[in-house]
């Protein structure tokens, strides 16, 4: 009988521990909640307040989280791949027609995707410009390689941001990714 006792006092117990276990998680689940509840709120509130900016800040945003590192080279890197970038997107910029596109070692894009380079002539013959001013260059995870962002604008529009990659030794431009909507060019 004693032991009977002993186990009905041994189930009481548990059942209240893991009935008090299920009073803490529920207050805890509450707790989340409302800081989800919260932060919706903010979230929403701040994207109010961020429609106020340009397209271009967050296409920039957009294009700069996709590099590998934040972190920007000095200038004289920077010289390097803006007297490159230059030559590629002047060759670019002198294409009429898609089909002509030509991905030399000679224009600095053999390892550009020609899909790439038709994209940006694309942009060339829809009235967009390449910024020089806008050029960064950052820091890659190869110590051969320097990844870049810049942007094409166009007057009346919102800028375009592209980002791509820089060899060093052989000084060849990877266009890799349009941020930012174009306009005045057909889907």
């Amino acid at each position: 009988m004693k032991k009977l006792k002993w186990i009905v006092i041994g189930l009481i117990l548990v059942l209240i521990v893991l009935f008090l276990r299920g009073l803490t998680l529920n207050h805890a689940k509450k707790h989340r909640s409302a800081d989800y509840q919260d932060k919706t709120v903010k979230t929403f509130e701040t994207t109010e307040k961020s429609a106020e900016k340009t397209y271009r800040e967050s296409a920039f945003d957009e294009a700069e989280k996709s590099l590998e590192s934040a972190e920007e080279l000095p200038d004289d890197k920077k010289a390097a791949v803006a007297e490159t970038l230059k030559e590629a997107m002047e060759s670019l910029k002198a294409v009429q027609n898609q089909s002509d596109v030509r991905l030399t070692y000679d224009n600095h894009l053999s390892i550009t995707s020609p899909s790439r380079a038709q994209m940006v002539v694309t942009m060339f013959l829809a009235g967009y410009n390449y910024d020089e001013s806008s050029l960064a260059v950052y820091r890659s995870q190869s110590s051969n390689v320097y990844q870049f962002t810049f942007s094409m604008t166009k007057s009346g529009a919102e800028a375009l941001v592209l980002t791509g990659n820089f060899v060093t030794g052989t000084k060849q431009i990877e266009l890799v990714n349009l941020y930012g909507t174009p306009e005045g060019v057909a889907n």
